[in-house]
């Protein structure tokens, strides 16, 4: 009884980290999230002010394709956070308890 009782006490303090830590992932980067956005706006302003000067020849195209390189970068790190994000969604949604089998439905008897 007491060897049920101490695996059942493991099991449940298995089941509060894992929920405290994907909840601090969480928070963790929805923070990094709103930098990234920010980054992700300078960025593609940046290759948009690159573009406009090639345009009218103040800057070669070399300038152009470093600003691209970047955007695209930082577009590919906000990816990559946003598949991070959901897949610590998922964790905590098994943490709590939500990645078993979906119920069955209970048969009905015929009368």
């Amino acid at each position: 009884m007491a060897q049920t009782t101490a695996a059942y006490r493991a099991q449940v303090l298995h089941a509060f980290r894992d929920v405290e830590d994907n909840l601090s992932q969480l928070r963790f980067l929805g923070d990094e999230a709103q930098s990234e956005q920010h980054a992700e706006r300078l960025a593609s302003q940046a290759e948009t002010l690159s573009l406009n000067r090639y345009v009218k020849g103040a800057i070669s195209y070399l300038d152009v394709v470093t600003a691209q390189t970047t955007a695209l970068r930082i577009r590919r790190a906000n990816i990559d956070l946003k598949t991070r994000r959901l897949q610590s969604s998922v964790g905590l949604v098994k943490a709590l308890g939500g990645a078993g089998k979906p119920p069955r439905a209970p048969q009905l008897k015929a009368s």
